[in-house]
């Protein structure tokens, strides 16, 4: 589960500022307000603290989870433009990144991981890899 612990410090500090925004439209609410509604503002902020505490821990994993897949998809594309590369202009065993990207090529430019890694095209006959392989983004 060490994959999991980068995204659960971004968690934590997106809790945090709503935690934060929440106690100050609190006490915005109890000086707008001031004390005789302090009654009907208490239960609303209640509420919304209940709602931003299902709603967030469940947002993370699905995030992380769409950046995998992107990831997976972009590895994907490339295979696929090795592929087409090989049946065109197949020159030598290993590609390299000028052979797809550029103009009138497979790639105006080279996909990138959207969780920040970095792409390995390697060899014709072989997949292309991420440098986050072990969280997941690897083609099968």
């Amino acid at each position: 589960m060490d994959w999991l612990s980068a995204d659960l410090d971004r968690s934590d500090a997106v809790k945090t500022g709503i935690g934060l925004l929440l106690l100050l439209l609190f006490i915005a609410s109890l000086i707008w307000f001031g004390r005789k509604k302090l009654l009907i503002t208490i239960p609303l902020v209640v509420i919304i603290l209940l709602l931003a505490a299902i709603a967030i821990p469940g947002m993370v994993p699905a995030h992380s989870e769409a950046r995998k897949d992107g990831c997976i998809n972009n590895l994907r594309r490339i295979r696929e433009a090795k592929i087409q590369w090989e049946q065109a202009v197949y020159r030598k065993p290993i590609i390299s990144q000028e052979d797809l990207v550029g103009t009138n090529k497979y790639f105006h430019f080279m996909p990138a991981c959207p969780s920040g890694g970095t792409y390995t095209i390697g060899a014709v006959n072989q997949n292309p890899t991420c440098s986050f392989a072990e969280r997941g983004h690897t083609l099968e």
